[in-house]
């Protein structure tokens, strides 16, 4: 059966020096506690680009990137965004030109541009 929802946790050195390792664990422990076992799949990927932000966990199948997450974040992002589907906003991007949380990965800055 298909995962519902695919969490790719950046293990490029910026992230892992921030701590995407610790955050990739407790992620799997808070979906564990959850019961979403079987829905929410956990992947490691390599650099995601904007380095500067990590932690980045970015959320399929929406494109939601969450930015600078803590290990103290985990348990508001399984309780809120795989469990009630609710993103956090406060881990999201933001456009300070137009003062406006980017909650689609294509739509930041960093990436808006490429193909």
């Amino acid at each position: 059966m298909p995962s519902r929802l695919e969490v790719l946790v950046c293990a490029g050195g910026a992230c892992v020096s921030s701590h995407s390792r610790e955050v990739r664990e407790e992620l799997g422990r808070q979906i564990d506690a959850r019961g979403l076992a079987g829905e929410v799949r956990i992947i490691e990927t390599g650099c995601m680009g904007p380095c500067e932000h990590g932690p980045l966990v970015l959320v399929y199948p929406e494109g939601v990137m969450y930015k600078g997450v803590a290990v103290a974040d985990v348990g508001e992002i399984a309780q809120e965004h795989f469990l009630k589907g609710r993103v956090v906003s406060r881990l999201l991007f933001r456009s300070e030109e137009a003062d406006r949380i980017i909650r689609d990965k294509r739509s930041i800055p960093f990436f808006e541009k490429q193909v």
